[in-house]
């Protein structure tokens, strides 16, 4: 349970510490740095770990993975920048809808009716998360300022690289992937950023960095609590991160969400929870058909 409750801490970590840089510095320098950091954290493990085989890059999978994490890093930034952390953390907490909604439009996956709505429920959840209450002054980046859109297209960017994951990474070990998603999205974002990268204070480059640094210690112990635990377990503390930053958000940056944020936002973990432990249920009872099956 440590390798879980650490990657969790490290996630959360990572993105408070986004949350503190200057707005001066652009979103696309962020995303160059905090890949460029990890690709340097990353590079040492490689050298020592990878076969032959690993060391070719040319496989669609990789490009298609940097394409979608460069989306989805920079919505999380960008929306970091822009709105309250609750807000930020609930709207890509709704990811696993997206996933399967993905999943079923490329024909991978079969959806329950029970699955199909608690998908709508969820996504109701993340519309009211969105528009936030209008009669604040306030704005939860509304559909008309477009900042949660912003972060809605990450978590489904995000949700997306999931499902092409599972689809065409099978045969790729998990160090190979994160490597070449690190290398990847390095050489896609750093041009984007140019000369502003050198523009950042020596403080926010030690915020960027430490936040690099986390995202990978955070990659690390998720992998790690998942080869402990069933995978259903891990996902279930995963539950922790949505209270967890509506307290952070208080304690540290003294927001509010509104109430129809809050109302929002329980919503969708209604709707994660109910169609993870829904498709858990369908997995587990597939395992027990087939060994059924193998014995008849």
């Amino acid at each position: 349970m440590l390798y879980l409750y650490g990657a969790i801490a490290a996630s959360l970590a990572m993105d408070v510490l986004i949350k503190m840089v200057s707005d001066s510095v652009h979103t696309w320098t962020m995303v160059a740095l905090r890949w460029g950091v990890a690709l340097l954290l990353l590079t040492p493990f490689a050298i020592r770990q990878f076969t032959a085989a690993d060391w070719n890059p040319l496989r669609r999978v990789h490009f298609s993975r940097a394409l979608l994490n460069v989306i989805g890093t920079f919505c999380l930034f960008h929306s970091l920048q822009t709105l309250q952390l609750p807000v930020v953390v609930t709207i890509f907490f709704a990811e696993p809808l997206f996933t399967t909604l993905f999943a079923v439009l490329l024909g991978r996956e079969s959806v329950s009716w029970r699955g199909w709505i608690m998908t709508f429920v969820g996504f109701l959840g993340v519309v009211l998360v969105a528009i936030g209450d209008p009669n604040q002054h306030y704005e939860l980046g509304s559909v008309l300022n477009g900042h949660a859109a912003v972060a809605v297209a990450g978590a489904a960017a995000w949700g997306l690289m999931t499902v092409l994951t599972k689809r065409y990474g099978g045969a790729q070990s998990s160090l190979c992937l994160v490597f070449w998603l690190a290398v990847l999205t390095s050489l896609i974002s750093l041009p984007i950023a140019g000369g502003e990268i050198f523009k950042v204070s020596p403080s926010d480059a030690a915020l960027i960095a430490g936040a690099a640094a986390l995202g990978s210690i955070y990659s690390i112990l998720w992998v790690a609590a998942l080869k402990v635990m069933p995978a259903s377990l891990a996902a279930t503390a995963l539950y922790l991160t949505l209270p967890c930053s509506f307290i952070i958000g208080f304690v540290l940056f003294q927001e509010i969400p509104t109430g129809i944020s809050i109302v929002g936002g329980f919503i969708v973990f209604i709707g994660v929870v109910s169609l993870t432990n829904d498709r858990l249920r369908a997995v587990s009872t597939q395992a027990v058909i087939k060994i059924w099956r193998q014995f008849s």
